[in-house]
C-alpha cells in the first residue's frame, strides 16, 4: 500500500496543487476537480514538527465521492474504506458551522488504483491546451538571429528543419510503418513550449507518427517506455476505444536510441506514466 508521501508525490505528478498544510493533514486541489479537494493524513503532534507518513488509509476524499456510481467497484472502494473518518484539519469536509469534518479514508494499493479513483472523481490530466500559434506568441526565448528563429517557429508547426530531420531519421511512422507523408506528423516528445531552442530542433526530441497516434501521444493518452513498447492510459483511453482506432498494447517504436530516453522519461512523468 502507498503511504502519505508516496501518494503526495503522485498527486503532484498528476498536476495537483499542494495548497493546504495543517498539523494532521495535507490538502490538495486540481483545476479539473473544481471545488473538490483531497487530503492526506500526516502523523505529528504540532505543525512545527517534522511530518511522518501514515500507512493505514492515508488518502481521504469527501463523503459524496462514495455516492458516485462505480465507487464500490473500483479497488479503493473494495478495500474496506472508513466512511466515517473524522479529522477537523480537513476543513473543506465540514457540512456546516460547528460540525465535524468527515470524509472517506482509503487505502491505495498502487498508482493505477489512485488514477482509477481520480478519474471517477472527474480528474483529467493536464493536457496541451495551447495551439501552435499560441505557443509561438507566448514564447519569450526565441533566437534573435532570424534564420534560427524561423527554424524554431517552424518546428512548433511540425515543419521545416525539424520535420525534415524526422523524415530522414524515421522514414515512416515510427510505430505503424506507414510511409504516406501526408498522414504523418512531426511530434515533439518533450513539449516545444517546455524545451530549449536546441531541443526544439533536436531530432531525438521527436517522433514521426501517424496522425491518430500523434494526437494520442500529444494528449498523453499514450506514451512509450525506453525499450519502445507502448503505454496506454486505459482510464482515459479504454482498451475497446483504443482498438477502434487501431491502438493496441502490442505496438512499439521500431527503434529507440539512448538519446531519446531523457525525452521519453519527461513525457511519461508529464502524463502520469510513473
Amino acid at each position: 500500500m502507498l503511504n502519505t508521501f508516496e501518494i503526495k508525490d503522485l498527486l503532484i505528478y498528476f498536476g495537483f496543487e499542494f495548497d493546504e498544510e495543517k498539523t494532521h493533514a495535507f490538502g490538495f486541489s486540481h483545476s479539473t476537480l473544481r471545488n473538490q479537494r483531497v487530503y492526506l493524513k500526516v502523523d505529528r503532534k504540532r505543525l512545527a514538527d517534522e511530518p511522518k507518513p501514515v500507512k493505514k488509509q492515508p488518502l481521504v476524499v469527501h463523503r459524496d465521492i462514495g455516492q458516485i456510481l462505480g465507487f464500490d467497484e473500483i479497488r479503493v472502494g473494495k478495500s474496506g474504506p472508513n466512511r466515517e473518518y473524522k479529522n477537523d484539519n480537513m476543513s473543506a469536509f465540514r457540512i456546516g458551522e460547528g460540525s465535524k469534518a468527515m470524509g472517506i479514508a482509503l487505502n491505495v494499493e498502487d498508482v493505477d488504483a489512485l488514477k482509477e479513483l481520480l478519474v471517477l472523481m472527474g480528474w483529467r490530466h493536464p493536457q496541451n491546451q495551447n495551439n501552435a500559434e499560441q505557443d509561438i506568441a507566448e514564447a519569450t526565448d526565441l533566437p534573435e538571429q532570424e534564420t534560427e528563429r524561423q527554424a524554431v517557429i517552424a518546428a512548433r508547426r511540425g515543419q521545416g528543419v525539424f520535420r525534415a530531420s524526422l523524415d530522414e531519421h524515421w522514414k515512416c511512422c515510427a510505430v505503424t510503418g506507414c510511409a504516406t507523408r501526408a498522414l504523418l506528423r512531426a511530434s515533439h516528445i518533450q513539449p516545444w513550449r517546455e524545451s530549449s531552442n536546441i531541443n526544439r530542433l533536436n531530432p531525438y526530441n521527436g517522433l514521426l507518427l501517424a496522425a491518430h497516434l500523434d494526437a494520442a501521444f500529444d494528449q498523453g493518452l499514450i506514451s512509450f517506455a525506453n525499450d519502445g513498447s507502448i503505454l496506454i492510459d486505459e482510464y482515459r483511453l479504454p482498451r475497446e476505444q483504443a482498438a477502434l482506432i487501431g491502438i493496441t498494447s502490442g505496438m512499439r517504436l521500431c527503434h529507440v536510441s539512448p538519446a531519446h530516453h531523457p525525452f521519453l522519461d519527461n513525457h511519461r512523468r508529464l502524463h502520469g506514466f510513473v
